[in-house]
């Protein structure tokens, strides 16, 4: 990408239950960076233990599933869309979950 390149990165489904892809104005001259914001390995409880791998969404997956994603990236194929491994905090009462990665050795 060049540096003076058009580009417009925004979390998606962290703060509501309403957006949708649709929702999203783009513009053919820039290009679209969509995050799905967010997915941890832990459960939405109030002392969350880790669910060994099998992460959980945190965003809207009735308005924001792969079915949306396809169709945005026919219409939009300037649209990319990635996903946010790891989030600060589970539940409303502010409990810590941190994303604990591993180094392996290929």
């Amino acid at each position: 990408m060049a540096a003076n390149s058009k580009l417009f990165r925004e979390y998606i489904g962290a703060e509501s239950d309403s957006v949708k892809l649709t929702n999203v104005p783009i513009n053919p001259d820039v290009e679209f960076h969509l995050i799905l914001a967010f997915t941890i390995d832990y459960t939405d409880q109030s002392h969350p233990p880790h669910t060994n791998g099998k992460f959980n969404v945190f965003w809207e997956p009735n308005h924001l599933d792969p079915t949306e994603i396809v169709a945005i990236k026919s219409k939009h194929p300037i649209v990319q869309v990635t996903v946010s491994l790891g989030g600060d905090s589970v539940s409303n009462n502010n409990n810590k979950a941190f994303f604990a990665t591993k180094l392996i050795k290929l």
